[in-house]
């Protein structure tokens, strides 16, 4: 393997588009869930 070669979990799969949406779905309810834990009830 060369050193210029990404790393295999270091960026989403390009040929899957399905696990980027998913991965960015993650994200998008893992920020909804820190800003509703830091908001005060």
């Amino acid at each position: 393997m060369s050193d210029d070669e990404p790393e295999p979990d270091e960026q989403p799969a390009q040929d899957d588009p399905e696990a980027a949406r998913r991965e960015e779905l993650l994200a998008k309810v893992r920020e909804a869930n820190k800003q509703s834990l830091a908001r005060p009830r």
